[in-house]
């Protein structure tokens, strides 16, 4: 089980789903010291297939997915979807590494969110929000609401007038978090949170954290696009799925990439978050060779990748960061601009590509 490298992530995921309870989390954590020194055999992708497999045919396995309450907590919603898609702690796949079970895996992951049967939001603060969502006490004694009028969203998104939603917190108690039953597809939510946080999203009425969703922006960016790399790198049908889900925008999930990788400031800064945003950046990219090759090059040239570009930089994006990590002498992100600059000559472009940007 050496595949499993962040037990702290995994710890809390745990502690989302069931309650940071300490007993909980002694047992999990010695139970996976026995698992490692065991030598468990078992592939991260048997295992999450196993899961997905048990979660179709039992509802109570399904509903663990559910308790994370997507996407009001978006970072704890990617990385329990990131520790199930397959790819272990990898990125990028081996290259002489058997895919198909990993590609299964993605598949699940990619699928579950596709179809998600609920969301998880914060009401809107307004004077008349309970005009606009009645209420009613069921039967067991919980309260649900009911949208009067279509809940608009950021990204063009909208849930529709007369949606079901359960009230999760305690009567009374602000701001009320609403579980409402919806057939949004969940990747468009996600990348409308990624448009967001690189400042890529449309004009609205509305930002996410008017629905109670506050993170960080890099930490969004980071941990998002991770997430989609792995899915990506273990079965590239599905970035093809993902660049067809533009909403009402103009942007893509390579938009939204190329953006982090023309910030110069994060190029060069040495916070952690900022070297896992980058590296998960460059790995998507590096998926994406192979099916959008003619559109990567121009997308290359003009961010400054390997050349100065007439924004007036006088070094490149991978100089920034090959000379920052060669005084750290850490260098995950030089690693991944190698990674890329291997794809990139490994996979051939036709004869005016070639000549003008290789």
């Amino acid at each position: 089980a050496s595949y499993i490298k962040d037990l702290d992530g995994l710890l809390e995921v745990w502690a989302t789903l069931f309650g940071n309870v300490s007993s909980i989390e002694l047992a999990v954590r010695s139970y996976l010291i026995v698992l490692f020194k065991q030598g468990s055999s078992a592939s991260a992708a048997n295992l999450c297939n196993l899961f997905w497999e048990n979660a179709a045919d039992h509802s109570s396995t399904g509903e663990i997915l559910e308790v994370v309450n997507f996407p009001l907590y978006p970072l704890q919603s990617f990385k329990l979807l990131q520790s199930l898609s397959g790819m272990g702690s990898q990125e990028i796949p081996n290259e002489d590494g058997d895919l198909s079970e990993a590609k299964q895996a993605a598949n699940y992951s990619f699928q579950w969110l596709a179809q998600i049967r609920y969301l998880t939001l914060v009401l809107p603060e307004a004077e008349d929000v309970d005009d606009n969502f009645r209420r009613v006490q069921e039967d067991n004694g919980s309260y649900a609401r009911f949208n009067v009028k279509d809940i608009e969203l950021p990204g063009g998104l909208t849930i529709p007038s007369g949606s079901r939603g359960v009230e999760l917190n305690r009567v009374n108690d602000k701001p009320v978090i609403i579980k409402w039953a919806t057939h949004i597809n969940g990747w468009n939510i996600v990348l409308s949170l990624l448009r967001e946080a690189a400042g890529l999203n449309p004009p609205s009425r509305y930002k996410w954290e008017d629905f109670g969703i506050s993170v960080p922006a890099d930490q969004v960016l980071s941990s998002g696009i991770s997430l989609i790399s792995r899915l990506i790198a273990a079965n590239d049908e599905l970035g093809r799925d993902l660049l067809d889900l533009k909403g009402n925008s103009k942007s893509d999930i390579l938009d939204i990439v190329f953006s982090v990788i023309r910030n110069r400031q994060i190029a060069s800064s040495q916070e952690p978050i900022h070297v896992s945003l980058m590296s998960s950046a460059l790995n998507m990219i590096t998926c994406f060779v192979k099916t959008r090759s003619g559109r990567l090059w121009i997308e290359i040239q003009q961010a400054g990748m390997f050349s100065t570009t007439s924004q007036g930089n006088k070094t490149t994006v991978a100089q920034q960061i090959i000379e920052k990590e060669a005084k750290a002498g850490d260098y995950p992100s030089t690693l991944c601009v190698l990674r890329l600059v291997l794809a990139l000559t490994e996979n051939t472009v036709d004869e005016q590509f070639e000549r003008d940007y290789r």
